[in-house]
């Protein structure tokens, strides 16, 4: 009589269910998101509670652990395995730059600039269009295409301020301050590159899916 659920179990052991792979990325990706809004908001003058940038970069990275173990344990994926343990990596390392760019604010003691919140908003306007392109996948996979590519011109669109923030920063004799606010700058740069890369990723899912 109770074959059936004993055969039941064995299979679910042998092959448990697949975990909610563009769940647990959107998830991520929406935390991301405000990850970034929190340090756009440094960058544009405002305050924020002590330890919120330490908290936000705690929870990316529970977040990626928590999903990096369910890729690792899951006996099949609804997308490329190597695609999956991208898009966490990407996503996460976006955290990573927005993390250091408030962290030198203040040890650095650089009050922020125009560039600097300019330089944000395109990160901003690009995890943006992250969280709602990896958020398309499960139902729409196709309507997160122009979201992908809207995050992917995010580098470029910061390569151009951050360039134009070089240029008007050094002019004249080279003091410490310009040595500063060069490195939020670079720091920024880096984190619009990482957007493109995510971007990248959630497009290559989305070519694959459709």
């Amino acid at each position: 009589m109770d074959s059936e659920p004993k055969r039941r179990s064995l299979l679910q052991r042998l092959f448990p269910p697949t975990p909610d792979f563009p769940g647990l990325l959107a998830e991520q990706a929406r935390h991301v998101r405000l990850a970034v809004d929190h340090v756009v908001a440094l960058l544009r003058g405002q305050e924020l509670p002590p330890a919120q940038i330490d908290e936000d970069e705690a929870q990316a990275d529970r977040l990626r652990q928590r999903n990096f173990a369910a890729l690792n344990d899951a006996f099949s994926t609804p997308f490329d395995r190597e695609d999956i343990y991208r898009a966490i990596e990407a996503l996460d390392w976006i955290v990573v730059h927005m993390k250091r760019t408030a962290r030198e604010l203040e040890v650095l003691e650089v009050e922020p600039s125009p560039p600097m919140a300019q330089l944000g908003a395109e990160i901003q306007r690009g995890t943006s269009a992250l969280a709602e392109g990896f958020a398309l996948l499960a139902q729409r996979p196709q309507d997160a295409i122009p979201r992908g590519e809207e995050a992917r011109g995010t580098n470029k669109r910061a390569r151009a301020i951050y360039e134009r923030a070089l240029r008007d920063l050094f002019r004249g004799e080279v003091t410490t301050d310009m040595l500063k606010r060069r490195e939020i700058y670079h720091h920024l740069a880096d984190g619009a590159k990482r957007v493109g890369r995510a971007a990248e990723v959630l497009l290559n899912i989305v070519v694959k899916a459709i």
